[in-house]
Formats: structure tokens, sequence, C-alpha cells
């Protein structure tokens, strides 16, 4: 965000900031998006690091203060109240995805105070929380999903989330015509195509959550490929269940958790390009701004939220397909020696409007 311009998405990250500084805390979530008020924790700080660098809103001594390069300011209860408020039904009443506000904004003057450096985080924001074990404040980042702003994608398509499979000799002559963005050929089964690689990064990343990941993966491919538009993650689940391709004992909750996990840690900061160690970059989960404002947040210190966050992503996010061109897939290519066929499918996935 530049002068004071941004999309919905990112205004969205600062009327969150805006409202946990004014409330005082975070609260839970259920798998409907709807406040667990046995689940909430205090918040003594709140950074925006990747709009509003180098500034802290600080709650001390109950007051809401605002610190930048040193020096302090503080917003009275009622101020922030109208700030967020009023942030809120821009976002909502917007009719461009793209929005700046008037010049005399309180929350404005702020950003005219920020510098340009680039955030060390991919957390959307920090905050600083209650620990009730350690009876400590402890800094924990989190992404911010909005219902107010456009549909956002969950795993961004790229060269490296191709994966290559060979086509066996019997399926050639009827993959000739085949486009990524419709369904394949009927009389190529799934048995005709086998995953043979993709790219190294990607799946070391994927084989510290689970060896078999990249392979399940494959599979999840070749069925949307085959048959599926916008498929949902609850769907092919459900096909993992019944084809049980991996034989495993207990099919039924074996696929799910392993892609829940996936999801997981795409979202909270496992990408296909850097080495991943198995840690998320936004450590302390997810909060999702409602349609009327209202926060819930996944906070993954809990485990029954962080089993919750999972239920969510798999019931929210779909498989979809991208450029064939700008990345490069859907092709068949013939390789010699061996006069062998390939061909790559792109994995990108998105989460629904609306979350």
């Amino acid at each position: 965000m530049r002068n004071g311009t941004g999309n919905k998405g990112e205004w969205s990250e600062v009327y969150a900031a805006l409202s946990i500084w004014y409330d005082r805390q975070i609260i839970g979530s259920t798998e409907k998006l709807e406040q667990d008020p046995l689940k909430r924790w205090a918040v003594d700080m709140v950074n925006v690091p990747g709009h509003l660098p180098g500034t802290k809103l600080l709650i001390r001594d109950n007051q809401l203060i605002i610190e930048q390069n040193g020096i302090s300011s503080i917003w009275f209860s009622e101020q922030a109240n109208n700030e967020k408020d009023y942030l809120l039904q821009r976002i909502k009443t917007s009719t461009t995805r793209t929005f700046s506000l008037p010049k005399d904004s309180k929350i404005l003057g702020v950003f005219k105070k920020c510098t340009d450096e680039s955030p060390q985080t991919k957390a959307d924001l920090i905050l600083s929380v209650y620990d009730a074990l350690t009876n400590q404040f402890v800094s924990r980042g989190f992404n911010v999903k909005s219902q107010l702003g456009a549909r956002s994608s969950l795993l961004n398509a790229s060269k490296r989330t191709n994966f290559r499979f060979k086509l066996t000799p019997a399926s050639q002559e009827y993959i000739q015509g085949y486009s990524p963005r419709k369904c394949m050929p009927d009389k190529v089964s799934a048995s005709a195509l086998e995953w043979i690689s993709m790219d190294a990064q990607f799946k070391a990343n994927l084989e510290l959550i689970d060896s078999n990941l990249p392979r399940i993966l494959s599979w999840l491919l070749i069925w949307y490929y085959q048959y599926g538009t916008n498929c949902s993650f609850c769907e092919a689940t459900t096909h993992l269940e019944k084809q049980n391709p991996l034989d495993v004992q207990n099919p039924s909750t074996y696929y799910s958790l392993k892609l829940q996990e996936f999801l997981i840690a795409c979202g909270l900061g496992m990408s296909p390009g850097k080495p991943w160690k198995g840690n998320y970059e936004a450590d302390g989960g997810y909060i999702i701004v409602k349609n009327d404002g209202a926060l819930v947040t996944f906070y993954l210190i809990d485990s029954e939220l962080k089993t919750r966050l999972g239920r969510y992503l798999l019931s929210k996010c779909f498989l979809d397909t991208p450029s064939t061109t700008r990345h490069g897939f859907g092709d068949v290519v013939r390789e010699e020696p061996g006069d062998m066929s390939f061909i790559d499918l792109n994995l990108q996935i998105r989460l629904h409007e609306g979350l």
C-alpha cells in the first residue's frame, strides 16, 4: 500500500489491526466463523509490517498509543472506534477494488509517516498476545483473510507448481486434442497418466509434511483435470477416500488430515520455491474479517482451533486452472530417446468468495 491507497484486502488488514487495538483482544472461531467466547486472549501491541512498518499500536494502562520512530501519541477510544468503523464502511461501499482515504483522515495521517522498507515477515499482522502459562505477552504473526475483498489464492500458480506425468502408449492417440481448461477425454483414464517428477524444492517441502503428499496431490490433479471444474478439496478428499490409492487402513481419516496439514502450511508461510523447515512464518494463525466487520481467530497455540482451521480450509479451498501459457503446462511433449510423451499439470489453490 502506497500513499494511502490500497485494495480491499489491504485495507481489511488495517481495519483488523485497528479493531484488535480497540478491542484489546482476539477471539477464537468456530468452523462456521462464529466467535467462540470461551477462547479469547488479551493483546497489548499490534503491528502491520506490510503497511505500517516501524509503527506500533500499543495498549498501555488502558490507553491506546501510536508509537512511531520513538514518538508517541494517544488516541481516545472513541476516536479509534470511529476511525475503524469509518474504514469498514469505506471497504464495504467502495465500488472499486482499490481506493484511498480523504486527506484529512487520521488513518491516512499515520500512513504519511510510514517508510518504504520491506517487511521481514509474510505475516500480515504481528500481535503481542497474552500467554497464561508464562504470564507474559508473546509476539505472534497472523495472516488476515477478508470476506470483504476479492477471492484470494492460498497457493499461487507458477512453473514450480507443475507436476509432470508420463502418458502410456495407449493413451497418446487420444490426448492430442486435450486442453487443460477442459476435462480430459473419457478414453484417457487416470491409469494412463503416471506422475514422474515435479520441482525439487516444492517436493522437498511437501515431504516434510508427509512423504506421500506429492503423490497424493498428483492423484488430485489427474482427477481434477479429467473430471472437475472448480473442484473443492472436500470433493477431492471424498474421491481419495473412495479410491484409497495408497491402500491405507483408515482412508476416511488419513487423506483428510494430510490435506488439512498441507493447506494450513500453504496458508501460513510454506511456498513452493523457498526451503521450508516445517515452521509457520505466520506462527499465530489466521484472522478472518467477516462481512459485518466482526473478527474471528484461528489461534494455533490452541490445538482445538488449529483443528478447526484445517477443517475450515478443507471446506473453503478449491482447485483452479491458471493460465497455461504463463505457467507452461498443458501441452503434450514428446521426448527422444524412447519416443515417450509427457504432460505437465499445474496446481493452483484458491479460497471461495466469501470464504
